[in-house]
């Protein structure tokens, strides 16, 4: 639906009317199951389009540019939805200033945000941490070859939780495997080239954890 970089400019970046229309079609299309496939990088429309899923996966490989790249869009996340809210939220003036003044306050990250609006009204505190917890993000770990990587996803989820105070679960891990850039050469899927690989058997359990988590 939301055509990567290699399209036309014209799919590549809606313009503003084109993405409110789709936004709104998807939201009451009514079907069981809507997935969409975004590209990388934290522009508007990627962000927009995250924020209107009941739950969002972000993946990752077990590499130090790929795992920041993570962090970033999580909190560009964060405060897209700080964004969305203040343009429609009866407490605006408040969580305006809570964010303009964040590097003359010391706020830093979305947890210490939160901090500083509760610091400045309780009420609107609480109301604006019920308002964000409605957020889910996931995390899936690609390519994953030693122990260490296995155990990435729930590290993430706990950093994005002390240092973000986003709420991300671990969705899974998949594991490198040879068998999926040999059934690309072949231009075959995996699961059907390879039904018995590594791959495939760890996108079963995939399957079965985000049922569990939806």
């Amino acid at each position: 639906l939301v055509s990567g970089a290699f399209d036309t400019l014209s799919a590549v970046s809606p313009k503003y009317a084109q993405k409110i229309r789709l936004l709104r079609q998807i939201a009451g299309s009514g079907s069981d199951v809507t997935l969409l496939d975004l590209g990388s990088g934290t522009g508007f429309n990627v962000l927009d389009f995250f924020l209107i899923a009941d739950a969002g996966l972000v993946t990752v490989i077990p590499e130090p540019t790929s795992v920041e790249n993570a962090y970033r869009f999580v909190k560009a996340l964060y405060y897209r939805c700080l964004k969305h809210l203040e343009s429609s939220w009866e407490h605006k003036p408040l969580l305006r200033a809570a964010i303009d003044e964040k590097n003359h306050r010391g706020v830093r990250t979305p947890a210490e945000l939160i901090e500083d609006v509760e610091r400045r009204d309780s009420e609107v505190g609480k109301e604006l941490r019920k308002l964000l917890s409605g957020m889910r993000v996931g995390i899936i770990v690609s390519q994953a070859r030693e122990e260490t990587d296995y155990k990435l996803a729930a590290s993430m989820s706990g950093v994005c939780s002390d240092y973000l105070g986003v709420d991300v679960f671990e969705a899974g891990t998949i594991p490198y495997d040879d068998a999926v850039w040999k059934a690309v050469r072949k231009r075959r899927a995996v699961l059907v080239d390879a039904p018995n690989s590594e791959f495939v058997e760890a996108c079963g359990k995939l399957q079965e954890n985000l049922l569990g988590a939806f």
